[in-house]
């Protein structure tokens, strides 16, 4: 049997944003994606319980701001493969 989900927590469009003018700071070169696309993403982000701090590692580590590949991004944070693995993941 499933078990029964409390309801999302409601996200605004000014928690997204915060999350992106953190990441707009110190990212270099900027995303040529639109900002409110980047907004979006961040929105959807935050919605399936990711953090700030999760969410803006993932934007750094993409190169694509689509959902498919900042989703594989946040779920590779979640990922323990040990510390060999990560020391060949940071070889690549």
């Amino acid at each position: 049997m499933l078990e029964k989900r409390e309801p999302e927590e409601i996200v605004t469009n000014e928690q997204a944003n915060a999350t992106v003018d953190l990441f707009w700071e110190q990212a270099f070169p900027k995303p040529i994606a639109s900002r409110p696309v980047i907004c979006a993403l961040a929105k959807r982000a935050l919605k399936a319980g990711y953090t700030n701090e999760q969410i803006i590692e993932a934007f750094n580590k993409t190169r694509a701001f689509t959902v498919a590949a900042i989703e594989y991004q946040l779920r590779g944070q979640r990922l323990n493969f040990g510390e060999t693995a990560n020391r060949v993941m940071r070889l690549q």
